[in-house]
């Protein structure tokens, strides 16, 4: 049972039963990533920083793998760690090679990419999943991403958001994921509006604050 009244025995045992489910789920011919999780159990062992984003890119390779039961797992870990403010995806984008990484910085106008960008990535490229438990995942995971204050998601990743949860609501054989993925873009789009409105707002009384110390300077 997760002890919610200590934020690191939370974490600990958030990620140990990930890396625990995950361990296995995956099928042996995928040595090197059960090599990775055999050093995460250590690291995690010593890890006082509460800080999952380290350890992304074992749930990533999983996502690769095609595996729905992987996927499941990988996604619904990925959510729980992003609910308790674990996983925030605010650093570098470790994960991609630097080949990639040089081209997607230089077509996002020489923006460093953020590791959020890869985790939307990585998530979203599950969209055409039939698994209808794969769908509740994310789902979940992208309704999440999209109405916490914490998490800045913009440009590409939010059309990569509203195209799988469009894609989810269109072709999910499952009604109630069909009527759900719909929910989601709702909240989403309402969630988008009401901070552009904060912005105009933060932008309006901002301005007038410089009118008025101007008028009071002459």
């Amino acid at each position: 049972m997760e002890n919610l009244s200590d934020p690191q025995t939370l974490y600990q045992d958030i990620l140990q039963t990930a890396f625990e489910k995950l361990r296995k789920t995956l099928p042996k011919k995928y040595k090197e990533t059960h090599e990775t999780i055999n050093t995460f159990f250590d690291q995690l062992k010593q890890d006082k920083e509460r800080n999952a984003n380290q350890y992304f890119g074992v749930f990533k390779e999983c996502i690769e793998t095609k595996d729905a039961k992987l996927i499941e797992t990988s996604i619904y870990y990925i959510h729980k760690l992003i609910s308790h403010g674990f996983l925030d995806g605010n650093c570098r984008d470790f994960t991609q090679n630097a080949e990639r990484e040089e081209n997607r910085n230089n077509a996002e106008s020489g923006q460093e990419r953020l590791l959020i960008d890869s985790i939307v990535e990585s998530v979203c490229s599950c969209r055409s999943e039939k698994n209808e438990n794969v769908q509740v995942q994310l789902i979940k995971v992208l309704l999440t991403l999209m109405t916490s204050s914490t998490y800045e998601v913009h440009g590409a990743s939010l059309q990569e958001i509203i195209h799988t949860l469009f894609t989810i609501h269109l072709t999910s054989k499952s009604s109630v994921n069909q009527t759900t993925a719909k929910a989601a873009l709702t909240q989403i789009v309402n969630a988008i509006f009401k901070r552009m409105e904060e912005h105009n707002v933060f932008l309006l009384s901002h301005n007038l604050c410089s009118k008025i110390f101007q008028i009071g300077s002459i």
